[in-house]
């Protein structure tokens, strides 16, 4: 064989090399953003109808808020009507009375937990 075809040969292995490495670089950044991507939940924001008492606040869709899809904290970040927001404390829009259903904007993540699904509520917005 001579030199040049030697050479040739180490060139194009070394360039098959490069390109083996650039493609499992780019690979192992494509799992690791799937995973990433897993690990960061989809914040939810749905209209929905809510059943406030002095204990607990449970929202559902307003066609069947006696069927609830999420719990309040009493201590959530919330927005009020004139679109003021607050860190903490029970929103204005919900208060203790027991009485009816009032609507909210019930922002909420689902997470996984022993098998099952279970949702969060990150904030609520009262109508203005």
């Amino acid at each position: 064989m001579s030199a040049a075809v030697v050479d040739s040969t180490r060139s194009t292995s070394k360039s098959l090399i490069w390109i083996g490495i650039g493609t499992a670089l780019v690979g192992s950044a494509v799992i690791a953003a799937f995973h990433v991507g897993q690990l960061r939940p989809d914040v939810h924001t749905e209209t929905l109808a809510c059943l406030s008492a002095e204990e607990f606040i449970s929202c559902g869709y307003p066609d069947s808020p006696g069927h609830p899809i999420v719990e309040v904290p009493r201590d959530v970040t919330w927005t009020d009507a004139q679109g003021t927001t607050h860190d903490t404390g029970r929103p204005k829009c919900l208060p203790p009375t027991g009485l009816g259903t009032s609507e909210a904007r019930v922002s909420w993540v689902e997470f996984r937990r022993d098998g099952g699904t279970g949702r969060v509520v990150v904030s609520v917005t009262c109508p203005g």
